[in-house]
């Protein structure tokens, strides 16, 4: 009985957190065991909970750290891309300096003056990440793609 009641503990806290974002974790990905259990409070309805301790996989990126992502939008502010639950943006300051947008191509793009390197959606890129924001639902992070990574 105790197993079961480990099982059903593990599937409703992956319910309850996977996918959410903690301002102090990042994104948990996925629960992977259960640290502590309280005893059962019974309630006076017939429900129980217990209070649990767990560890996660989870995604929280940080400053100065790089990682390759997929380009989700380009508009003449930069581009936008995602690698795993993470949205990150990307200023056209913050790209070489011989990037310029190209509003009348389909899809628009960025493209260097040589046109030798082009970045549209769908594309992936490797960023340096330059700084995160995070609130209680949602990590957003800025980054750079100006040097070698």
């Amino acid at each position: 009985l105790d197993a079961q009641i480990r099982d059903t503990l593990v599937q409703k806290l992956n319910g309850q957190v996977e996918g959410t974002c903690s301002g102090q974790y990042g994104y948990i990905i996925c629960v992977t065991n259960i640290t502590k259990q309280d005893k059962a409070v019974v309630h006076d309805d017939g429900t129980v909970s217990f209070k649990v301790g767990f560890t996660a996989i989870v995604c929280r990126p940080f400053k100065g750290e790089v990682v390759d992502a997929v380009v989700t939008q380009v508009n003449k502010l930069g581009i936008f891309a995602e690698f795993g639950p993470v949205n990150a943006f990307v200023s056209k300051h913050q790209m070489p300096s011989d990037m310029e947008f190209q509003e009348q191509l389909i899809p628009q793009k960025y493209v260097s003056r040589d046109n030798k390197i082009a970045i549209k959606k769908g594309d992936e890129v490797r960023l340096k990440i330059i700084g995160t924001s995070v609130n209680a639902q949602q990590l957003c992070v800025v980054g750079s793609i100006k040097e070698d990574f």
